[in-house]
């Protein structure tokens, strides 16, 4: 069977005809392959029988010792090539490849011509994501109506704080480990991997779209901790997911007053909720511990909500020093903790941490961030 050119398929010039010879004679078909399968990820678009329309005999190789190079025209500057080409290990440290200083000027110009026309159908574009596979090209948020009309009326205000409530406590459940509350990827599991998590501040503003969010979610990233979600939720969980993050960098349209959860908080403070944490230093410093894991991201290591990730986050976090002083019951601060604040991003951390863990919390925010006085004429015990 004869196939038709792909888009990647183009004649060889004369000074890429002669450098496809030099790397031929010159045994670089031992180390580098050239064509990507399906199974390889962010190295380019699956390889397809027309991309070699012009290669006779074709230099397809078989060993991986060195990258791939089916599609690596373009992908470094030209004189990065012939550098590496003569001194690898001086611009790839950890490289095993021989040096070639041997080879004349010319020839070097020539392997980079050869090189530089390998899969260089993108260089005139501002793709600089990996593409989306047709599976998920094109796909779009079903959300995306709810989060445009956030504001328009009183049902899509209702519409966005359930979208927004639902999505936040799948992310807290599913990726906070990783990714932390605020999503600038400073959660706890991020201590055990080398490959540390995304930030979504930074890398969701860079993804060319939202199919490409969508496929991210869903397919994993290969050589990460980061899993396939599609194993385990439906399409639709993981838009909700997906909406969620894009918080991180647009921000929560604030449809719901926070005198709204002030008052949920002061009427179950009225209940008589009473911290069953002992004042002792190890329940302090248990606090502070989990108020560092968890907490300082956003309100900053002395509470003054200007935290790393605050800079992402809007409606900006509370300053906790102010907080600590209007609260008047225990409780208060255990429904704020326990249950979030509607329409922003402070998450309901009963489904993360256990209840004797935000006591332990509230204990050292308490006792650390109010007013001199303030705790001991509050919370006496």
């Amino acid at each position: 069977m004869v196939y038709a050119p792909s888009d990647l398929a183009h004649p060889y010039t004369e000074e890429q005809a002669r450098g496809r010879l030099l790397y031929k004679s010159n045994g670089c078909i031992y180390c580098h392959s050239q064509f990507v399968r399906p199974q390889d990820w962010g190295i380019g678009n699956t390889s397809s029988p027309g991309d070699y329309y012009y290669d006779k005999p074709h230099l397809l190789g078989t060993e991986r010792t060195g990258p791939d190079l089916a599609q690596i025209g373009g992908a470094r500057p030209s004189q990065w090539d012939i550098l590496h080409h003569r001194s690898p290990r001086s611009v790839s440290p950890g490289s095993i490849m021989p040096n070639f200083k041997f080879l004349t000027e010319q020839d070097m110009l020539d392997i980079n011509a050869y090189i530089e026309g390998l899969g260089n159908h993108t260089l005139e574009t501002q793709d600089f994501q990996p593409l989306v596979p047709g599976t998920y090209a094109g796909a779009q948020n079903p959300y995306g109506s709810v989060i445009a009309n956030a504001n328009e009326s009183d049902e899509g205000r209702v519409a966005y704080a359930s979208l927004i409530n639902e999505s936040k406590v799948l992310f807290a459940q599913r990726c906070l480990p990783c990714h932390g509350a605020s999503g600038n990827g400073q959660g706890i599991y991020a201590r055990h991997v080398n490959t540390h998590p995304a930030n979504l501040n930074e890398r969701i503003s860079n993804f060319p779209g939202e199919d490409y969010h969508f496929w991210r979610v869903m397919e994993g990233v290969p050589g990460t901790a980061m899993p396939p979600w599609k194993i385990s939720l439906t399409e639709d969980t993981v838009w909700k997911i997906a909406s969620y993050e894009r918080t991180f960098v647009d921000g929560v349209v604030r449809v719901i007053s926070g005198d709204f959860s002030d008052s949920e908080a002061e009427d179950f403070g009225n209940k008589g909720i009473v911290s069953p944490v002992i004042r002792d230093t190890q329940n302090y410093s248990e606090g502070l511990k989990l108020f560092n894991l968890f907490c300082a991201q956003c309100h900053g290591a002395d509470g003054q909500g200007d935290g790393p990730a605050s800079m992402y986050i809007s409606p900006d976090p509370s300053n906790l020093t102010e907080t600590s002083d209007d609260f008047t019951m225990q409780g208060q601060w255990f429904w704020k903790v326990s249950e979030g604040v509607e329409t922003t991003n402070m998450v309901p951390w009963k489904y993360v941490i256990s209840e004797n863990e935000r006591w332990k919390i509230i204990y050292y925010i308490q006792s650390n961030f109010s007013a001199p006085g303030v705790y001991d004429e509050k919370w006496r015990s």
